[in-house]
């Protein structure tokens, strides 16, 4: 697979799970699940640019600029 596929991949992986309409932390009976989905949701995101070649400072400083 691709770096600039892998990482389109997390973008609108990251795009489903954090800004689809409804929620699924009912489903979860482990507290605060959905800070961990956030996390690695984000990671995923970063690790794949970094994969790509992007540099670390402008995906930490969107990072930044979202939370």
């Amino acid at each position: 697979m691709t770096a600039r596929l892998l990482f389109g991949l997390a973008v609108l992986a990251q795009l489903v799970i954090l800004y689809a309409p409804g929620t699924a932390v009912g489903f979860f009976a482990v507290p605060h699940v959905d800070k961990v989905v956030h996390v690695v949701v984000f990671a995923a995101v970063v690790l794949a640019g970094r994969r790509m070649g992007l540099p670390l400072w402008p995906l930490a400083l969107l990072y930044r600029m979202i939370l």
